[in-house]
Parts: C-alpha cells; sequence; structure tokens
C-alpha cells in the first residue's frame, strides 16, 4: 500500500505543479506590455487569478494595468479607474496606463479626466499618428 500511495501522491504533486506552471504562463501573458488577453477568456477567475498573483507581486505596474484592463472589459470601470492609479503610482511614466485610465474616463463620459490621461498618454508616446492625436484633441472637456 506504501508504494501505492505514494505513486499517487506523486501524480497528485506532479499535476498541481502542472496547474502551478499553467497558471504562472498565464498570468505572465497577461502582464506582458502589448499582450491583453483574449476576450473569451476573461471572467471572474481572471480577476481572482491577478489577485493571487498581485499578492506576492504589489509593484508589478504592468499587472495591475492589465487587471484593469480585464476589469474595463467585465464593465467594472471605478475598479478598473483604481488599479490604473495603483499602476501610475508606481510608474508614472506607464503610457498604457494613461490610455486605459483615459477610455475608463471616457466610459463613464467623464470627458475631461478623458483628455488629461490622453494628452499625458500622448506627451509619454511619440509614436502615435497624427489622426489619433488629433482625435483625441478633438474630445471636449
Amino acid at each position: 500500500w506504501k508504494g501505492i500511495n505514494r505513486n499517487l501522491q506523486k501524480k497528485t504533486t506532479s499535476k498541481n505543479k502542472l496547474k502551478h506552471v499553467v497558471e504562472e504562463e498565464f498570468l505572465y501573458d497577461l502582464i506582458q506590455e502589448d499582450n491583453y488577453p483574449d476576450i473569451l477568456e476573461i471572467n471572474n477567475a481572471t480577476i481572482k487569478k491577478f489577485d493571487k498573483y498581485l499578492k506576492s507581486n504589489p509593484n508589478n505596474f504592468k499587472a495591475l494595468n492589465n487587471k484593469g484592463y480585464v476589469l474595463l472589459i467585465l464593465e467594472k470601470t471605478d475598479d478598473a479607474i483604481e488599479c490604473f492609479e495603483k499602476a501610475l503610482d508606481i510608474n508614472v511614466d506607464d503610457f498604457h496606463a494613461w490610455f486605459n485610465k483615459g477610455v475608463a474616463y471616457l466610459k463613464h463620459e467623464n470627458y475631461y479626466d478623458a483628455k488629461k490621461c490622453f494628452l499625458k498618454f500622448l506627451n509619454l508616446n511619440e509614436d502615435i499618428p497624427t489622426l489619433f492625436k488629433d482625435n483625441i484633441c478633438a474630445i471636449k472637456g
């Protein structure tokens, strides 16, 4: 019985390790700068995975920004803004977070703050096409 029990423990441990590796890879993909998750895969479990990751990595501004992006998709705009603000507290030059925060303010029809965020985004990222810049500057607010 000891041998069977040991084999079961090994299989369970291997399965848990594999699950951990898969979750780590999933989170790694989610926190990459330009790699936002597929909208079809997003749900509240995704938020829980971010929360678990952020407990041990609270200063990862990319993870905070991407968690905010996921919250935005889930229509949790206030929570998303809070994540973007935390990300910007850590790295004020994260133009992705400035852009996403601007989008969140647009969802609230807060054009004044949206425009401020987009202008900050433009100041940090000079590679934006002129047409996009003109559209941002045209926002009333």
